[in-house]
């Protein structure tokens, strides 16, 4: 394939790297060395081509932290495609796993350019309770970081779910309301602490997360908010207690 914005031959590119029939770390050493030779432009449209193309994640993982180093508009089609692509490849447990990792590091690296366009790939991502819970948790980091106020209602519902599978998500939901700074969230997440659980229960950890995030959004003059903060005094969890004081 010629581009015809840069008048370059990708496939004979990708081939000169070994990109098909080497390994990992030679096709690495080659892609690096494509700094020597082409521009910052140039160089963004061979990583998208590379990308669109290997089969190799930990070739994938690395030509993902390129294209996030220049972070430009044009790798977010490949960027979101990946993203999509659950399931894709699951030859074996290891290859599963290297590729739940790929797209995690494309949902970040989506949320890195902070461009609101993608947020309805990232929120369908997140909303898919059969999809793996370290890319959705991946997904709610990017939406954080975009700061859409579009995924506040999903992030919420996310939170309030109590037959959520991931506690890590509820958590990773909580702190990113947090980054948005949004007050819708504030009765959701005081709902949370007003919820009884023991000191043995990996809950604890999402009331810490929720009273972070209270804390950024600000409670105001909510008097049920700081009821609930005042409570958490009391907790059993001794780090709840402290995140009260603070």
């Amino acid at each position: 394939m010629v581009c015809s914005e840069t008048k370059l031959n990708f496939e004979k590119i990708s081939q000169d790297c070994g990109l098909y029939d080497k390994d990992s770390s030679e096709v690495i050493k080659n892609i690096d060395l494509l700094e020597k030779t082409y521009d910052k432009e140039d160089l963004v449209y061979i990583y998208n081509y590379m990308l669109s193309f290997c089969k190799n994640p930990d070739i994938m993982i690395y030509l993902i932290s390129c294209i996030d180093r220049y972070r430009s508009p044009l790798s977010l089609g490949v960027l979101v495609d990946l993203l999509l692509l659950k399931n894709a490849h699951d030859d074996s447990e290891v290859e599963r796993e290297k590729y739940i990792k790929v797209r995690a590091l494309c949902a970040k690296a989506i949320g890195n350019q902070k461009n609101t366009d993608y947020v309805s790939s990232l929120l369908y991502c997140l909303n898919n309770k059969d999809e793996n819970y370290r890319v959705r948790i991946a997904c709610a980091d990017a939406l954080g970081r975009i700061g859409d106020k579009y995924a506040v209602a999903p992030l919420i519902s996310v939170v309030e779910d109590e037959n959520e599978k991931s506690i890590y998500l509820r958590e990773s939901a909580a702190t990113v309301l947090g980054l948005l700074g949004d007050s819708r969230a504030i009765d959701p997440l005081v709902s949370i602490l007003e919820t009884k659980k023991g000191i043995t229960d990996r809950f604890s950890f999402l009331k810490e997360r929720v009273i972070e995030s209270l804390n950024k959004v600000g409670i105001g003059s909510n008097d049920r908010a700081f009821k609930a903060l005042k409570r958490s005094l009391t907790d059993e969890s001794s780090q709840v207690r402290i995140d009260a004081i603070e």
